[in-house]
Order: structure tokens, then C-alpha cells, then sequence
């Protein structure tokens, strides 16, 4: 079970980034014998942990003073002070809180039975497409034979039987622990459960793209290329362009990493790995992605070796992986 300061930096991550009343902490005792709790909303998504009983008090404090007394601190402990006030000590600091008025504070919904179980891990790969996007595409599909989440530059999809159908937001799952993690639902709200943590949403009805005619195969050229080699070349390579554009130069026997570094004082220069072609019905062509997303999903890739399939600059290149695939609409200049 967590301590007390690494449950208050699990469910900070939840809070709004703008001033707001749900840019706080709640602080919940738990009855005699049980782990106390704490949560944080942004008014869609809640973090929910527990930790060993330690007599909490009852209150609602503001996340930013809280992030800052935990700053370069390890451990903390609050305790119930008058007039509504609440000490915390971190470290060699004793810290007073002003307690907020939490009436009309989210209270915590009671939480159905499981319905099924997923991979924390699983999650982290698919959520992986949307974890930058925000606002209305900020959103991961659970349905009963895949997962899928997408911003509309990047999709991943990766085959998981479920025996529910939901999409919720991405931002859920930020920084989401490994191991399984238990689902269950009611009319309105998806709850997920991963050893004392408990994360739950409103399920957002009608709301992720249509992704029926994604076909399930790639049709067109495509190499099977060394997962790690490919990974480290293109991760190089949007490390060292500014712009973080890499170009790939796809031959029989080869593809050729470039990318433009850019050198006011000596002259700009091109950056060039060589990444071997194992197999594959390859056509030579020439591909503009975004290294930095490309070097992003590259990095989940958990098999040894990578298929890359393309096929014209108005087709996006596909990856795929065993049960897992994404894909990534090229760039033009």
C-alpha cells in the first residue's frame, strides 16, 4: 500500500492545471480498522488511493500548496488543527493548511462488481495515441475485441477481448501503475482498480471516431525491420532536428534514417543511420514522419522485430507488432 505523500503525488496528477475549485485534495478518514483515503477530480476523472490508517483528517486541501511542501520530501504526515486548519510535516518543515469548504465536493459512488480484467501495460500502449491530444480526442475505446484510442495524427489499436464496451478519457490511465487491473461499470461512470488505486470516469457516449474501416491487414509494400536498431535511429534523429522530422528512405535492403540539424555557425547538416530490411515486399520510397511520435510508439514495441508497412504520401505507414498495430499519417513540406 502507498504512503501518504505517494498517494497525494498519484492523485495530483488528475487535478486541473488552471485555478479551480477541483484543483484540491480530499482528505477522507476511513472507519476503525480500514485505510484512510484520498482523492482528486478534474470534474470527469477521479483518482481515488488508500493508505494504512493514520487518522486523516476530514478535509479538502489546495493541491498547489500541497505539491510545494512535498517538494524535495519523501514524507509527509497531516494532522486536524483548530479552526479548520490542517498541519502537515515534511521533513524538517511544518506546514499549516487552510482547509476548503468541501459541501459541494464530488462524493465517492459505490463501486459495482468487476466485470472483467486488462493489463495495465495493455492500457499504457494504447493510450499511448492520445496521451498529448486533449479536449475532445483525449478519449480510449474499449470494445469487445480491441482497444483503440487516436488524435487523428496517430491511431493504435491493439487486439484484446473485453466483455464491455466504453470509451473513457485517456488522462485516466496518466501514470498508471503496472500489473491487472479490474473493470467494472454502472449506467454512467467506469471504474478501474489496480491494488489501492482506483480510478474511475463518466463514460463519454458517442464520442470516439468511427474506426470500422480501418482494414484489419496491410495491404501495399511493407519491410520487417529490427525493433531496437529502428527505434534508436529514429529516436536520434528527431533528437538532433529541430523540427523533429525525420525521413525515412525506404530501398530493397535497407532503410535510411535522415533528418535535417540544423547549425547557424557551421553550416546546417543531415543526420544518417542505416537500418537493416530482414524481409518484406518493399518498393522504394520515401516517407516524412514526426520522429518524436514515431520514437514514442517505436519505444512500445515489445517484439524483436518491427513490420513497417506504406504505400503512397496520402496513406498513413502502419506498425505492427503481433496482436498490436498503429498508425501514423505522414507529413509533408
Amino acid at each position: 500500500m502507498m504512503d501518504l505523500s505517494q498517494a497525494i503525488q498519484a492523485v495530483l496528477r488528475i487535478c486541473p492545471r488552471e485555478q479551480h475549485y477541483y484543483r484540491s485534495v480530499r482528505f477522507m478518514p476511513g472507519p476503525p480498522g480500514q485505510p484512510d483515503r484520498l482523492c482528486a477530480t478534474d470534474g470527469v476523472c477521479t483518482f481515488l488511493a488508500s493508505v494504512p490508517a493514520q487518522n486523516l483528517p476530514n478535509a479538502l486541501l489546495s493541491a498547489d500548496l500541497l505539491k510545494r511542501s512535498l517538494a524535495g520530501s519523501t514524507v509527509m504526515t497531516l494532522t486536524a488543527s483548530p479552526f479548520g486548519w490542517v498541519t502537515g510535516v515534511a521533513g524538517a518543515c511544518v506546514y499549516q493548511f487552510p482547509g476548503i469548504d468541501f459541501a459541494n465536493y464530488p462524493g465517492i459512488p459505490e463501486i459495482p462488481p468487476a466485470v472483467g480484467r486488462i493489463w495495465a501495460e495493455d492500457i499504457a500502449q494504447v493510450a499511448l495515441a492520445a496521451e498529448k491530444a486533449g479536449g475532445e480526442l483525449d478519449l480510449i475505446h474499449f470494445s469487445a475485441g480491441f482497444l483503440e484510442a487516436t488524435d487523428r495524427a496517430q491511431f493504435i489499436r491493439l487486439e484484446h477481448p473485453t466483455p464491455f464496451d466504453l470509451v473513457v478519457p485517456a488522462r485516466l490511465f496518466a501514470g498508471w501503475k503496472k500489473g491487472i487491473v479490474e473493470v467494472s461499470r454502472n449506467e454512467h461512470l467506469a471504474f478501474f482498480t489496480c491494488g489501492d488505486e482506483i480510478r474511475f470516469s463518466t463514460i463519454q457516449r458517442n464520442a470516439f471516431p468511427h474506426t470500422e474501416d480501418i482494414p484489419e491487414e496491410h495491404e501495399g509494400p511493407w519491410v520487417l525491420l529490427p525493433s531496437t536498431t529502428f527505434h534508436s535511429a529514429v529516436k536520434r534523429g528527431a533528437a538532433v532536428s529541430k523540427s523533429h522530422i525525420v525521413e525515412l528512405r525506404i530501398d530493397q535492403d535497407r532503410v535510411i534514417i535522415r533528418a535535417l540539424v540544423e547549425d547557424r555557425t557551421q553550416g546546417d547538416k543531415i543526420f544518417t543511420a542505416e537500418v537493416p530490411v530482414l524481409h518484406g515486399a518493399p518498393e522504394p520510397e520515401v516517407v516524412l514522419l514526426s520522429g518524436k511520435i514515431l520514437a514514442r510508439i517505436l519505444a512500445k514495441v515489445e517484439t524483436p522485430n518491427v513490420r513497417l508497412g506504406y504505400g503512397g504520401p496520402l496513406r498513413p505507414i502502419r506498425l505492427e507488432s503481433g496482436s498490436w498495430f498503429a498508425l501514423l499519417w505522414q507529413m509533408t513540406l
